[in-house]
């Protein structure tokens, strides 16, 4: 008999040592909040203790064991467990895992632009093909992550994905990554691109970093916004009643950002905001002089 959920071994531990302590009556909510199971998943698990003969009742959305001192039983349990899932993984597990796929390791944190873009190489085509990763990361902590960008937060570039153990959105800085591998396991995302948005701007506002860039547009032939790596929060063209294209953004300002204007040219306008105006001019300055 194999248990319907795919838990590691440390979370079903964890779960049926709370079921060992468990000496009173309690609604399917507390348990949810207690133990951090879902719904669907702590019907499923108290169906899996049912058909290993374990006495749990169920009455009227309340849960209760008819034999409070079954630990004997719970234990045995979860051996089965562990021997069923001996060849199987979770993403949660091989965080603790070394991995013999494909992988990159550098000796200190990706600093120098070189060993950054073969990084980020590395990890836009974990993404393309729908691939989590294991970072191990300056700081001595690793993570499996299932990544959805790579993008400047803050004038960092960084990871943007779903952490394996929780689900929930991270960032990481590219930086601090010593080692990346590929996981063989695949996992379905969680989170839309347009999710994945919202937690960037989220971020942007706490930050205080993002202000919306409004252009006039003067040729749409010449005019590309696709920039790798930047976050372009709610991104519209128009046309208003004079006929102009008028293209806006929600942008974090950055060197990569007074680039991409700067080379567009005459093809557009920049109308608002006024500091952007400003700090545009003066990287404008800076490579005038560069080039005296």
């Amino acid at each position: 008999m194999s248990s319907p959920l795919m838990l590691s071994k440390k979370r079903m531990s964890e779960i049926v040592e709370y079921f060992t302590e468990f000496h009173e009556s309690k609604s399917f909510e507390e348990i949810c909040a207690e133990t951090g199971l879902k719904g669907k998943e702590l019907a499923a698990f108290i169906e899996y203790l049912q058909e290993a003969s374990c006495e749990v009742i169920v009455k009227e959305g309340f849960v209760r064991l008819a034999n409070p001192n079954q630990r004997t039983k719970l234990s045995e349990l979860l051996n089965n467990y562990t021997n069923e899932q001996s060849e199987v993984m979770t993403l949660e597990d091989l965080e603790n895992e070394s991995l013999g796929l494909e992988s990159i390791v550098f000796p200190e944190p990706v600093n120098e632009l070189n060993a950054r873009g073969e990084l980020v190489e590395f990890i836009e085509e974990a993404i393309s093909d729908g691939l989590c990763l294991k970072l191990n990361l300056a700081n001595s902590k690793t993570f499996v992550i299932n990544p959805h960008r790579v993008v400047f937060i803050d004038g960092v570039l960084s990871i943007v994905g779903e952490a394996a153990r929780d689900n929930c959105l991270r960032s990481i800085e590219v930086d601090q990554v010593l080692s990346v591998s590929e996981v063989e396991e695949r996992k379905e995302k969680v989170f839309s691109p347009f999710e994945v948005e919202d937690f960037l701007s989220s971020i942007r506002a706490v930050e205080e970093s993002e202000m919306r860039l409004v252009l006039k547009v003067y040729s749409q032939e010449n005019f590309n916004s696709n920039l790798k790596n930047h976050h372009l929060g709610n991104q519209y063209m128009v046309t208003n009643a004079e006929g102009d294209y008028i293209w806006a953004a929600s942008i974090e300002p950055s060197e990569e950002i007074f680039q991409w204007v700067y080379e567009l040219g005459s093809d557009v306008e920049i109308l608002d905001p006024t500091a952007f105006k400003k700090d545009f001019l003066h990287y404008c300055e800076a490579r005038l002089k560069k080039l005296a």
